[in-house]
């Protein structure tokens, strides 16, 4: 295992739910403006998933 390897398996998370192509999901987003940080939320169907662990792209 080299070492990018090792630092991502040390900062992936354990916790996140299951799920796959097809499935309702709520997606909270936080965002930033200025000095100021507000929540979005927006839901939607997942229709693809890329990769895996840390670097995974999921599109909503």
């Amino acid at each position: 295992m080299n070492r990018l390897d090792s630092i991502e398996k040390l900062q992936i998370r354990d916790n996140i739910p299951e799920f796959q192509s097809g499935d309702s999901v709520r997606v909270h987003v936080r965002i930033q403006e200025g000095n100021k940080e507000r929540l979005q939320v927006f839901e939607g169907v997942v229709i693809a998933r890329k990769h895996g662990g840390i670097r995974e792209t999921v599109t909503v």
